[in-house]
This record gives structure tokens, C-alpha cells and sequence, in this order.
């Protein structure tokens, strides 16, 4: 199940953008240029799989959400960054 959710479009690339920082779902959005609809569906998949988790804080009046790689999110990269390099 995990493989096939890594080779969903951005995935991966997701992974790698939050792997320094918690990031906020906008600049996520922007940065892979990908449309808020199938960045939101793929965020809730990750977050499913434990990949990266989210918290809400209020922003003017709606909430900004941010994600962040888990514990489980990170080893699983650390194991994709070792199969690219092979």
C-alpha cells in the first residue's frame, strides 16, 4: 500500500519539501505548482499513512494548516533518497 501511494504524482516530492521544515499548505501548493484540489486529496493520504501530520492554527478568519514529516514519514524517505542514489 505504501509503495503505491509514494507513486502517486508529488508524493515523493512532498515528502522531500517537508523534510527541513513544517510547512503550511500554501506554499506547498506553490512550490509543486499542482492544483489545491489533488494537493489536499494527497496530503489526507499521507496523513493516513502516518507520513506527515497537520495542525490548524487561526488565521484571520479561517485556520492556516501546516504539515510535517512523522517519525515514520522521515525513515521512509531516508529510505527513498537511498534507492535514488543506488
Amino acid at each position: 500500500m505504501l509503495t503505491k501511494l509514494l507513486g502517486k504524482k508529488y508524493a515523493i516530492e512532498t515528502l522531500q519539501f517537508l523534510e527541513d521544515d513544517e510547512k503550511y499548505f500554501g506554499e506547498i501548493k506553490d512550490n509543486l505548482e499542482t492544483h489545491k484540489s489533488s494537493l489536499s486529496l494527497l496530503m489526507k493520504e499521507l496523513e493516513d499513512a502516518g507520513l506527515i501530520s497537520r495542525r490548524e492554527e487561526p488565521y484571520r478568519n479561517m485556520n492556516k494548516v501546516y504539515f510535517k514529516l512523522t517519525e515514520k514519514g522521515i525513515n521512509v524517505l531516508k529510505y527513498v533518497n537511498i534507492i535514488n542514489n543506488l
